[in-house]
């Protein structure tokens, strides 16, 4: 049960869970990535194998090394070849020197060091191992992991708006349904009085709740949106309304507000526009008068000059 609440209490925080989803997705990366890195181990450990196996068979050809019994007099062997045989004994062995000078388990010039007595070439070999799998490998590994971890992240992001998106749904047949319950006649107008008859219905509570507002504000709420009592609410309107006063109380007061200056600037421009009808005619006789004078000045300048 206590496990179940953990689990509970993680999916609702975002980092811990695309850390987890992340984690999850990298098992595939990690066990590619641990084939290649084996696989790049065995080829170079069977090249320093060789390499070690035919220095010691050289050692066994000189006769001063040997002893009676054919066996190689130990304490002729320096201390740069008893770490060469050490580490390159076998396949296995070889494999596991490569992984710990690699990941930083043991220091790499402690094992290159001694690879000079197999010949030059093989120490370059070893070289290359080095820079293949610090500057190469490395990287590669580490970008498949980053684009592993943005995959996941942005299935959680895809997941995170499909969420939002179903609870949008859900809360949009939500209006519907309180809608209809209040639209008793289905003409697809809501009066004031359809809407008190359903102030007090429990349904309308919680849909009161689901606008983050307080019940007693629903009132408002509908008088906002019928211009106070003046009108009938159509379902677009109430959903529109129901979209913007989703909030805290505060939210009713606001959009009262802004209702009120659309409301101030619909009146203002029909008295504009009034305004404007009642001067046309005042500017149309203007010009007649002026025209007139000017017609009455033309003729007496007529006579005169006549």
């Amino acid at each position: 049960l206590k496990v179940m609440r953990v689990l509970r209490i993680m999916r609702g925080l975002r980092e811990v869970r695309l850390l987890l989803n992340s984690l999850m997705g990298s098992v595939k990366p990690l066990i590619w990535t641990i084939v290649m890195i084996a696989t790049i181990n065995f080829m170079f450990g069977i090249c320093f194998v060789q390499a070690a196996a035919g220095h010691r068979q050289d050692r066994w050809k000189d006769p001063s090394n040997l002893q009676r019994d054919g066996s190689i007099v130990e304490s002729m062997e320096t201390e740069e070849e008893k770490v060469l045989y050490q580490h390159w004994a076998s396949v296995q062995e070889a494999m596991y020197t490569l992984f710990k000078v690699s990941t930083g388990g043991q220091s790499w010039g402690e094992v290159a060091d001694p690879m000079l007595l197999v010949g030059g070439q093989n120490f370059a070999i070893f070289l290359l191992y080095m820079v293949l799998f610090l500057f190469v490998m490395i990287n590669a590994v580490t970008a498949i992991f980053v684009s592993s971890t943005e995959e996941y992240a942005g299935k959680d992001a895809q997941s995170m708006v499909y969420e939002q998106l179903k609870r949008k749904s859900e809360y949009m047949n939500r209006i519907f349904c309180v809608y209809s319950d209040m639209d008793e006649d289905g003409d697809g107008w809501v009066s004031k009085s359809e809407f008190e008859k359903h102030l007090d219905d429990p349904r309308m509570i919680s849909f009161a709740h689901s606008l983050e507002m307080d019940p007693m504000d629903l009132e408002q709420f509908f008088d906002i949106l019928s211009s106070w009592g003046q009108r009938a609410v159509d379902l677009d309107t109430f959903v529109d309304g129901c979209i913007k006063l989703r909030g805290s109380a505060r939210s009713v007061d606001i959009y009262e507000m802004m209702m009120r200056q659309d409301t101030v600037e619909k009146d203002v421009s029909f008295i504009r526009s009034q305004i404007m009808e009642l001067n046309h005619p005042v500017e149309q006789k203007g010009k007649d008068g002026q025209q007139c004078r000017a017609n009455g000045l033309a003729s007496q300048v007529g006579k005169t000059s006549f």
